[in-house]
């Protein structure tokens, strides 16, 4: 048969469709709460977004990271946390309204997980 060689355009798909499937779970699990997805906050995107049912709840926002090893775990979940300060997503002055805001950056591998807290 055949061998399957793999190429960078191979790995960045694979990427993307994790990166789908949890956007799509993350968001599934906070079904009956208003949630966001890829949109511009600050100067950047950020992953998901879950609204407060009023200005006094609390803004969720949750930047996710697929790491390519369970080494690169706790460094991938620190550059998820980076990402969010440095593009000022919690920032953007469409959310200034919201009182109390919290956001979560969470790296994967396989069936592991690293989850910060800014």
């Amino acid at each position: 048969g055949t061998a399957f060689k793999s190429n960078k355009s191979d790995i960045i798909t694979n990427e993307k469709i994790l990166n789908n499937l949890l956007h799509g779970f993350l968001i599934g699990l906070f079904n009956d709460y208003s949630t966001q997805s890829n949109l511009e906050s600050g100067d950047g995107r950020f992953d998901i977004q879950i609204q407060p049912e009023t200005i006094f709840g609390t803004l969720l926002q949750i930047e996710c990271k697929h790491s390519n090893r369970l080494n690169d775990l706790i460094i991938d979940a620190k550059e998820g946390i980076n990402q969010i300060i440095k593009n000022n997503y919690l920032e953007d002055p469409n959310l200034a309204i919201c009182e109390n805001k919290i956001a979560y950056s969470i790296a994967f591998y396989k069936k592991n997980v690293y989850i910060l807290k800014l």
